[in-house]
């Protein structure tokens, strides 16, 4: 789905991989949001653990994320934790939100659909 992404970050601080939803529209990324929480549980049990739901309601996007903490990006030591953490983590995640993200593309065609 356009405007949809699977994200590894890192930083001084943490690891993360993520699902970032960032559509030109607002209401579309809520809806998308809305509608892949409504099936949170099934989600989660696909990942193999929970996640970390930000609707960020004060932003334009949305992102569904799981984060390894305490690790820094200028520690040379963490590096092979946040590269195995994030090789273990995303594929997972893609794999849990592969069938869930179908529907929800098919959800937004109709909405904008229905607005025009």
């Amino acid at each position: 789905m356009s405007g949809v992404f699977y994200n590894s970050v890192i930083s001084n601080h943490y690891a993360r991989v993520e699902l970032y939803i960032s559509r030109a529209s607002a209401e579309e990324n809520k809806s998308i949001f809305d509608f892949l929480f409504s099936q949170r549980a099934s989600i989660e049990d696909a990942f193999g653990s929970t996640l970390i739901w930000e609707r960020l309601d004060n932003k334009k996007a949305s992102r569904i994320k799981c984060e390894l903490d305490g690790v820094d990006y200028f520690n040379s030591d963490d590096w092979s934790k946040m590269i195995d953490f994030m090789v273990g983590k995303l594929p997972k995640l893609s794999l849990a939100f592969s069938d869930p993200i179908k529907p929800a593309s098919k959800k937004i065609k109709n909405l904008t659909t229905a607005s025009t």
